[in-house]
């Protein structure tokens, strides 16, 4: 579904798969890789969104409770370190 919308954006354009994979900063694999199989990580879709100008699409996503302990939000923190630099932007940006 994302990576058919994605594709289909992309199109418009008219961009090839090297041009937003150049403007999203990937490898021409990986977006082949996420626009056939649909397979991908937050970062590249995030990444890809931002490319195609449709980062506020996103906007809307869920957000996630507040924490309940200090310990729920440490937890949290931890997890926002794995994303890539663009990710974790979104997170400090929507939370």
């Amino acid at each position: 579904m994302l990576a058919g919308r994605a594709k289909s954006l992309r199109l418009r354009e008219p961009w090839t798969r090297e041009t937003l994979a150049a403007r999203a900063g990937l490898t021409s694999a990986s977006l082949k890789r996420f626009e056939t199989t649909g397979s991908a990580s937050l970062d590249l879709v995030l990444k890809v969104a931002f490319a195609l100008g449709r980062l506020e699409d996103f906007a809307g996503a869920p957000r996630p409770s507040d924490p309940a302990s200090l310990a729920d939000l440490e937890a949290r923190q931890d997890l926002q370190q794995g994303p890539g630099e663009l990710a974790a932007e979104i997170t400090r940006t929507l939370g």
